[in-house]
């Protein structure tokens, strides 16, 4: 959801995104595709938690301003090989989310 209340689909913003998850900590680069041209969209890394429905980022590192000591609370599923997460944020729904498993 952007600064206006409205859903941005990322596959129409042209994005690509990995995100690596540790034993202990995550980080995500995310490119946008511009006419053919790979650029720098966003990122991230920290440490993180998780129980068996939420999922808690803490960005140590990122280029979208969080602040320290933000943090991040996903309801998830693990369907298959794929990662689904949800972002509520004061009772809205922020973010939505689907990650494949690459290996």
């Amino acid at each position: 959801m952007n600064e206006n209340h409205e859903w941005v689909d990322y596959q129409n913003l042209n994005l690509s995104a990995i995100k690596v998850i540790s034993a202990r900590h995550f980080s995500f680069t995310t490119m946008k595709n511009v006419d053919g041209v790979s650029q720098f969209w966003a990122a991230g890394s920290g440490t993180y938690q998780a129980t068996a429905t939420e999922y808690t980022e803490r960005p140590e590192l990122n280029s979208f301003g969080a602040t320290k000591g933000a943090e991040f609370v996903f309801s998830y599923a693990i369907k298959g090989q794929e990662l689904h997460t949800q972002r509520v944020e004061n009772g809205e729904l922020k973010e939505v989310e689907v990650w494949q498993r690459l290996d």
